[in-house]
């Protein structure tokens, strides 16, 4: 072996050695990475709910349209914080907030926010949708269900809500699956496909996601 050789050999065996130095400083910093992002994911949680207890939609002062807003934003915030009975009381609040400004005509929603009065009625379906979601996250499943379904008899079959009407009855279906009602959950699964199919090939994704739900269930069932 030349001299050369030997100093390459040894060049290698010194890299070597250092290696597992190398890895426990990068261990170390991903540890203190991990501790800082946890740490500044806390604080902004805090800070989240600090604002949410903080501010006060029941002043008068306060306009019912920016109430309900605001409520519907809150219930968002504390539903992705996991805070599920705050968020139901929430959209509750709004839905109610919602239904006050209805009675009271349209021109109070299209002088506040015309593009706000096209979409009045998704907005409360979606705050059904929130309690539904509240709930599903915390276990109850037949509420979960009974606020989806609300929801989806406010938009019926409207063809500019078919995405939504999709994303609930998934929704609907995969609570069945959680609640252990497999058979509901097959029946459901069953009925999206069937609307799928009608509405032709620009939602192949959706039935091929509603075939693909439904034979898991259909797997569950067997097992």
């Amino acid at each position: 072996r030349s001299i050369d050789d030997f100093k390459n050999n040894h060049y290698i065996a010194k890299l070597l050695s250092k290696i597992p130095h190398y890895i426990s400083s990068i261990q170390q910093q991903l540890i203190e990475s991990k501790q800082e992002i946890e740490s500044k994911s806390q604080e902004l949680q805090n800070q989240i709910e600090y604002l949410l207890d903080d501010d006060d939609p029941e002043d008068e002062e306060i306009p019912p349209i920016e109430k309900a807003l605001f409520k519907n934003y809150m219930g968002n915030a504390y539903l992705s914080l996991g805070k599920y009975s705050k968020a139901i009381s929430c959209f509750q609040y709004a839905i109610a907030v919602w239904k006050r400004v209805i009675s009271m005509g349209d021109n109070i929603v299209s002088e506040y926010d015309s593009s706000l009065e096209q979409q009045l009625d998704i907005t409360i379906v979606n705050c059904y949708i929130g309690i539904g979601d509240s709930y599903r996250g915390s276990g109850d499943y037949p509420k979960a269900i009974d606020n989806y379904q609300k929801g989806l008899s406010l938009i019926g079959s409207k063809a500019k809500y078919v995405e939504t009407i999709i994303c609930i009855s998934f929704k609907i279906a995969e609570a069945y699956s959680q609640k252990g009602d497999i058979s509901s959950s097959i029946a459901t699964y069953n009925e999206t496909i069937f609307f799928i199919r009608n509405l032709g090939m620009d939602y192949g994704v959706h039935l091929y996601e509603a075939y693909s739900n439904c034979a898991n269930q259909y797997y569950k069932q067997k097992e």
